[in-house]
């Protein structure tokens, strides 16, 4: 065998390793208590703390029924969510939420449900398309309610979004967010996102403090402008609330360059899925540390 040949061959066996090293270990997480320890190893704390147990997993899945004897609470399935042919976690704890493997070990975590009481569901399906992957999750309100239509959420643009097969095209001018005090210890502070990536922010109490810019990078702007687009914001109600005390307010605005805007208010939490995704990725810009100081 000749030098390159062999060479050739070492190369093509250290990529297959290397790859299947990526690849196996979601594959091989088999036990609650392997789940439990991949979350608390590869997330941050916030994540950590959920408890699962190990149950057979059904087999018989069909996205036309809706079993109420179905207990689908504190599971895990395995499927690839994003295309990338790595295999990602679907958690069904307290909070149901999905964590994708974006290679070289990286791990992403997205809530695939809702922080409102009223509106809890259930995973009764994965529907494995050509385009990817699908889960479907049927709301219940304490009893099971199998006559609601369910959510049906595919990956769009680095997220778990509600399927919506007809988005806008709008042209934005520009997104803000605010964000208000409540009882306890919640960040209060404004940001304004244009489409070339630059954000303005004013923090106030229990956030960073003051008048700061930053810049976005190309991919994580486009994600946030192409999923207010996906999303249809303009069909979804003004505002959300429900009948409790102490909570904060979060209010999100897009202006149209025709001049038509759109804003969306949310107290407690029970704004649709798409919404309180685009809230967390607000607060996850308010927390970026390459902030610099805009002096006024």
């Amino acid at each position: 065998m000749n030098d390159r040949l062999l060479a050739f061959i070492t190369s093509l066996f250290l990529c297959f390793t290397s790859f299947s090293s990526l690849a196996n270990e979601i594959d091989s997480l088999k036990t609650r208590h392997d789940v439990n320890k991949f979350i608390t190893d590869r997330l941050s704390s916030r994540w950590n703390g959920i408890l699962l147990e190990c149950k057979a997993l059904p087999s018989d899945f069909d996205p036309n029924k809706f079993d109420p004897s179905l207990d689908t609470e504190d599971l895990f399935y395995k499927a690839d969510l994003d295309g990338n042919g790595l295999t990602d976690l679907i958690v069904c704890g307290v909070r149901k939420f999905a964590i994708t493997d974006e290679g070289e070990g990286k791990y992403v975590p997205h809530f695939i449900d809702t922080y409102c009481m009223d509106e809890m569901k259930k995973l009764v399906n994965i529907i494995y398309k050509p385009s990817g992957t699908w889960l479907v999750l049927q709301r219940y309100a304490g009893d099971f309610v199998p006559d609601a239509k369910p959510d049906t959420l595919v990956y769009k643009y680095g997220q778990m979004l509600e399927l919506n097969r007809s988005p806008d095209h709008f042209d934005i001018q520009y997104v803000s967010f605010k964000a208000t005090a409540c009882y306890g210890a919640c960040p209060s502070f404004e940001m304004q996102i244009n489409p070339n990536g630059f954000v303005s922010y004013e923090g106030n109490g229990n956030a960073q403090i003051g008048f700061k810019r930053a810049y976005l990078d190309s991919v994580e702007t486009d994600d946030l402008f192409n999923t207010l687009n996906y999303v249809n914001v303009t069909k979804l109600r003004d505002s959300y609330t429900i009948q409790i005390t102490d909570m904060p307010t979060y209010t999100i605005e897009v202006v149209f360059r025709d001049g038509r805007s759109k804003r969306i208010s949310d107290y407690g939490g029970c704004a649709p899925l798409a919404i309180q995704i685009l809230f967390e990725d607000m607060f996850t810009i308010a927390r970026k540390n390459e902030w610099v100081r805009d002096e006024r």
